[in-house]
């Protein structure tokens, strides 16, 4: 197991490098830099701009630039924010909590619902809860989650009253009642995208799973229906599930920027859209190389999941 882990963290730092130099240069080629959204706001003379692009290391060819970045990383620097002017560590620590509280809902969310439907659907193939599960999944993979959030908004915000709109607690008054009434809807948008994937594929490993012999033979032994179909069938029909759930980090990542945006929620989607458009390129990757770290972690960690559930696959 170590060994595998090992050769997977080996394989990961190529992937993570490319990732950071596309993101890098498609950053730094994009339309205006820090400099010119600093003198935009202020007026600067020619000197001043001149000054402020070597200041920021603008000056530098592309290549030298990302050098210059990649040895502060290695070094743990991630630099300093040109808009917030403060550390990119700092701003980030601020905002990875809400994001991990959002996305983390969301999955438990997603994971609940889907697998529950997923099995109920295999159970009775081509029954009503088969019909529900399947018009579920549709609504969450086809419905933009921008649309579903503001429809969302519309229905329990402005029309029924029931559930914020915006924020993560209420003005002046931090109350666990009030972050779990906030979270409500923008962990909806998000889990709903993601049910229709594990409906889908718990169905059809569930389905799978009930027409084995083994299933046959816990059957014949007398065993309750609820221990031959959770005990046995979902077991081996996790697999599937697990490399769904490693698929949809980055579609949850993607999901997560435009939801935070709608949803005004403190997180790294939020800051990063706003990074994006005040040409704060330090922070830009400072979130890359946390959200590209994370992702990777979680696909080598779920690889190793795999043995644990399935004693037949070896690492």
């Amino acid at each position: 197991m170590l060994r595998f882990i090992v050769r997977r963290i080996l394989q990961a730092i190529p992937i993570f490098i490319g990732i950071t130099a596309i993101v890098f240069a498609l950053a730094n080629l994009a339309p205006g830099s820090p400099a010119d959204v600093v003198a935009a706001a202020g007026n600067l003379p020619e000197a001043a701009y001149e000054e402020l692009k070597t200041a920021l290391g603008l000056d530098k060819p592309l290549p030298v630039r990302y050098a210059l970045w990649l040895g502060r990383l290695l070094h743990g620097d991630l630099g300093f924010s040109s808009n917030a002017h403060r550390q990119v560590w700092d701003l980030i620590g601020q905002r990875i909590g809400p994001s991990l509280l959002l996305a983390g809902t969301a999955i438990l969310l997603a994971l609940t619902v889907g697998v529950a439907l997923g099995v109920m659907a295999a159970y009775r193939p081509y029954s009503r809860w088969d019909n529900i599960s399947s018009a579920l999944s549709f609504i969450g993979v086809s419905t933009p989650n921008f649309f579903l959030s503001l429809l969302l908004i519309y229905i329990f915000a402005v029309r029924l009253g029931l559930l914020p709109a915006q924020g993560m607690y209420y003005t002046g008054h931090k109350s666990l009642s009030g972050l779990l009434l906030h979270l409500l809807m923008p962990a909806s948008v998000l889990g709903l995208q993601m049910v229709g994937n594990f409906v889908k594929q718990t169905r059809n490993s569930m389905l799978t799973a009930l027409n084995e012999e083994y299933i046959k033979t816990a059957r014949a032994k007398g065993l309750g229906e609820a221990a031959v179909v959770l005990r046995h069938a979902l077991r081996n029909a996790w697999i599937p599930v697990v490399a769904t759930l490693g698929m949809t980090v980055p579609t949850l990542v993607g999901g997560a920027v435009v939801t935070e945006q709608i949803f005004g929620w403190p997180g790294i989607g939020s800051l990063m859209v706003h990074s994006i458009n005040t040409r704060d390129y330090n922070t830009i990757m400072g979130i890359t190389v946390l959200v590209s770290l994370g992702v990777l972690a979680v696909n080598i960690v779920l690889d190793a999941v795999y043995s644990l559930l399935d004693p037949r696959i070896k690492v």
